[in-house]
């Protein structure tokens, strides 16, 4: 801080020389404006103010008049001041994702067609006004005040539509909003809306919450200021693997949270590893990470770190070869008497199967008896059913007989 106020002194005291020149040839300086102009240009490319002018200006030696100009304009250029205006990066994006995202939503509710994309130019004009009207109040979050003017503008929009959606009351637009808004994105149809959003800012930001208000005097000290001091310079992570870009004043806030700062492993290892790769890390390479001992199922209760693991398998060799032993004894004994056991259940299981022979054998026989019995039945049924309809027969004879009997009798 102490260089720069230091700086602006020394251009101070060029401002009053660069004052006494020229009100010694303030005609001079009138009659050869337009050669400045041509200088501030060619400056700017990189090339002397002097060589150029003299290359330009016929009959003037290099030595002579040309390079009189040349230390006029460099004085004239180092005792002008300007606004750095660098705007924070993350905000003037959001800005012109919600100057897009209004756009999306005009073209959905009003049905333009985007073919054309002459027809949301009045759209893009009228967004574009509606953001730079915003009545910024001290202390208020700038996103939030410009959605809420577009907001009123969608609103006062929609109310020239609303006869077109009575009907569609249920009607739900978002995911046609999305969509028409992922399309604009990827068809860069309004390139220049992060123009506007940092014209915006600039004009809306009183305060210099969201971009800078430093005023530089001089050329050279406001692009070094630009470019190395101003803490709303665009930068790019220092991460490697991050492609993230912000403002140099949230880079301490960046680091903190971003998924490819180094951070030291929790479990005490030397290595520095990337945030989004530490769990991977700790599970499956860290040599401090603690684990069993690969004979555990067979006895051995050892916990270690991995890189001790090679050397305990080396050290307890013989341990763990007792260990298998031990284990083969008992599994020999597991099988011999599963072994002895499956033998008790065959012979169960053949025992099983011959009464169960026998027994099918009693019930097949028991079961043809029954059918012949049964046969035998059916045959009395039918010969008894027979029998009763012979019976019937003669029945209703007797019936006819009585009947005749009885009318005799009456007659007599």
């Amino acid at each position: 801080m102490t260089d720069r106020v230091s700086l602006l002194e020394n251009n101070q005291d060029l401002t009053q020389q660069s004052h006494h020149f020229e009100g010694q040839n303030v005609q001079e300086s009138s009659n050869e404006s337009s050669k400045i102009k041509q200088v501030d240009s060619q400056e700017s490319l990189g090339r002397s103010p002097s060589n150029s002018f003299s290359s330009e200006k016929k009959g003037i030696s290099a030595y002579g008049s040309s390079n009189q100009l040349g230390s006029k304009e460099n004085l004239r250029r180092q005792t002008i001041t300007r606004v750095c205006e660098n705007v924070d990066i993350s905000v003037q994006n959001a800005i012109a994702h919600l100057m897009l995202k209004a756009v999306a939503e005009l073209i959905v509710r009003l049905k333009i067609s985007v073919t054309n994309r002459q027809n949301i130019e009045p759209i893009r004009e009228e967004i574009e006004l509606a953001v730079l009207q915003v009545n910024h109040e001290i202390g208020k979050d700038i996103i939030a005040e410009v959605e809420n003017e577009l907001n009123k503008y969608i609103q006062k929009k929609k109310r020239n539509v609303v006869a077109i959606f009575s009907s569609l009351t249920n009607y739900s637009i978002e995911g046609d909003i999305q969509k028409q808004l992922k399309f604009l994105e990827d068809s860069s149809i309004w390139p220049s809306r992060f123009n506007s959003a940092k014209e915006a800012i600039c004009k809306i930001d009183t305060e210099g919450r969201d971009h800078c208000l430093m005023s530089i005097v001089g050329h050279q000290l406001l692009a070094e200021h630009q470019k190395k001091e101003c803490p709303f310079r665009t930068v790019n992570c220092p991460n490697k693997g991050c492609i993230n870009m912000f403002s140099a004043r949230m880079t301490e806030e960046h680091i903190k949270n971003c998924d490819y700062t180094l951070v030291d492993c929790p479990q005490n290892c030397s290595a520095k590893i990337p945030r989004i790769l530490l769990a991977d890390h700790c599970n499956a390479t860290c040599d401090m990470k603690i684990m069993n001992c690969p004979f555990e199922t067979i006895g051995c209760v050892e916990t270690l770190p991995r890189y001790l693991l090679d050397k305990h398998l080396q050290d307890f060799y013989n341990s763990h070869l007792v260990f298998c032993m031990r284990t083969i004894v008992e599994q020999k004994k597991i099988i011999s008497s599963q072994q002895t056991h499956i033998t008790e259940l065959t012979a169960a299981l053949a025992a099983t199967q011959a009464e169960m022979i026998a027994t099918t054998g009693t019930l097949t026989k028991k079961v043809n008896e029954l059918e012949k019995s049964l046969k035998k039945e059916e045959k009395e049924i039918n010969s008894l059913q027979s029998d009763f309809k012979k019976m019937g027969g003669n029945l209703n004879d007797v019936q006819k007989n009585i009947g005749k009997i009885e009318k005799f009798l009456n007659e007599k």
